[in-house]
């Protein structure tokens, strides 16, 4: 049976090793996005953002390419997968959104 492809299977050149070294590390992870506007060569960039559930890595040269990772991550596992990529890669930022529930006044009554 052929297996269909998901939407964003393709990986750029530096999420390649990105994904290759999240692997090795134990992680799963899911390609995202590509924006191919980038320029060529230059050193890999990465920016962690955090959202509930789920780890948004940004990766910059050859173009963005947004990659996932789904459920619990211990973040110093992954700074430490990011850093065996070798040299020229450097993280650029950790965000963590946390979502605030709304909070109603009390009611009167």
């Amino acid at each position: 049976m052929n297996r269909r492809t998901t939407r964003h299977s393709s990986l750029t050149e530096k999420a390649a090793l990105l994904c290759k070294a999240l692997r090795k590390a134990g992680f799963h992870p899911h390609p995202g996005p590509i924006n191919a506007r980038g320029r060529g060569g230059g050193d890999c960039r990465v920016k962690i953002s955090s959202d509930s559930g789920r780890i948004r890595l940004r990766v910059t040269g050859h173009g963005v390419q947004e990659v996932f990772l789904y459920g619990p991550v211990d973040l110093d596992r992954l700074v430490q997968a990011i850093d065996t990529m070798g040299v020229g890669v450097r993280i650029e930022s950790v965000v963590e959104t946390i979502k605030k529930k709304k909070e109603f006044p009390p009611s009167r009554g």
